[in-house]
């Protein structure tokens, strides 16, 4: 009887790279049209509308064409009720207000952070009500800080309270482009394949 050896990804990657390429490569033609994290992204994107005490009534999202949202803001406004502006196009100070109270914010400030290759990058640090801090309050996954950066950056750049909402749906594509492209790396394939303790033979045929 004939023996196979057999071999796991990151073996078969230092061993055998032509194999680990044509496993890779099997990989990302079986998984191309697929975005695991779809389901944990749409359900932040629509957790920072309910959360907002804004009514969602039709979304399209994609990673690689138009992407919109449709909504119905509510005309709640707890600092200026006899403003005769319209909520859609609040900006600045009075848009940040609205987001505030309608979040259950206290404070928001927006801080730097060191990323890779020494990039700056910016994320919010933000505090409820309460006072405790703000932490994926939407859904408890991480996508919740991406919405809601988003949104504070809009905001914070000069868009309406509306242009700021409707951008959400240009980020959801953005975090559906994102989750795509890492999940067809290397590195990734590596992680997933020896988690789940796939095998392969020299050749990158999974047994």
């Amino acid at each position: 009887m004939e023996t196979i050896e057999v071999y796991s990804a990151s073996e078969l990657k230092e061993k055998f790279p032509e194999g680990f390429e044509y496993a890779h490569e099997k990989w990302q033609n079986s998984h191309s049209h697929d975005t695991f994290r779809t389901d944990e992204i749409m359900d932040s994107l629509k957790g920072i509308f309910k959360a907002s005490g804004i009514k969602l009534d039709d979304w399209s999202i994609s990673d690689s064409s138009e992407s919109y949202v449709k909504f119905t803001l509510p005309t709640y406004w707890s600092e200026l009720a006899d403003c005769d502006q319209l909520v859609d196009d609040y900006t600045g100070r009075r848009a940040l207000n609205w987001t505030k109270t309608g979040l259950e914010l206290k404070s928001v400030k927006r801080i730097g952070y060191p990323g890779k290759n020494k990039q700056k990058l910016f994320r919010y640090d933000v505090i409820k009500s309460d006072g405790k801090p703000w932490s994926c309050e939407f859904t408890g996954v991480c996508y919740d800080h991406d919405f809601l950066d988003s949104l504070l950056d809009d905001i914070k750049s000069g868009c309406t309270l509306s242009e700021a909402y409707h951008n959400l749906a240009d980020k959801a594509g953005r975090l559906f482009y994102e989750e795509w492209k890492d999940q067809m790396s290397e590195e990734y394939f590596i992680d997933f394949a020896d988690a789940n303790e796939f095998k392969f033979t020299e050749e990158g045929k999974q047994i």
